[in-house]
């Protein structure tokens, strides 16, 4: 048995009570900002459906957290329009501030977007309920009839504008019908 110097023994006990600090690995498919998809202004509802499910996965709840990560994505003429809320972020609800202010700034209304996505749509030689049917299964269905109705007229044959007239009150179900069994004629 060794004996050793008070200082020796001191140090033995030391180095025996040492506990190292733990180190916590990096979880494997953690999100970093470099994993959320390209800022898309053209459809920022879509974009944000992605960001939120990517930080849902990856399991990123904290506010702070969402709002840098949404911000580490932003280009620098976006991140400029809202300089003000990066630089002083509210104290509460960062992230749900700032998708707001960028829905607001890029958002375009549900009546804009039903609209340019309508636009491509022609009838063609198809009949007018089926026209209407396949505008109705392109959009949400809380998108009124009368944003539907209007791009409907749009595509109708001028020739039966008159024979809608007749009829101006009646709903986009049965106009379509109307005009199904003129152009049958």
């Amino acid at each position: 048995m060794a004996t050793h110097s008070p200082v020796q023994a001191e140090i033995l006990i030391a180095e025996e009570a040492y506990i190292p600090p733990v180190v916590e690995a990096p979880t494997i498919g953690a999100m970093t900002p470099q994993h959320l998809p390209p800022f898309n202004k053209e459809n920022l509802k879509l974009w944000f459906l992605q960001v939120e499910a990517g930080m849902r996965a990856s399991k990123i709840s904290g506010d702070m957290s969402k709002f840098d990560h949404v911000i580490s994505r932003l280009p620098s003429d976006v991140a400029l329009l809202i300089q003000n809320i990066i630089e002083i972020p509210p104290e509460n609800n960062k992230y749900d501030t700032l998708k707001n202010k960028l829905l607001e700034l890029f958002g375009k209304s549900e009546e804009i977007r039903v609209r340019q996505l309508l636009k491509t749509c022609r009838m063609g030689d198809e009949k007018p309920s089926h026209f209407l049917q396949r505008m109705r299964s392109m959009v949400d269905r809380n998108v009124p009839d009368s944003v539907l109705k209007t791009v409907f007229l749009e595509q109708v044959p001028q020739f039966l504008y008159d024979v809608l007239a007749v009829n101006p009150e009646a709903d986009l179900t049965t106009l379509a019908l109307l005009v199904d069994r003129v152009m049958e004629f």
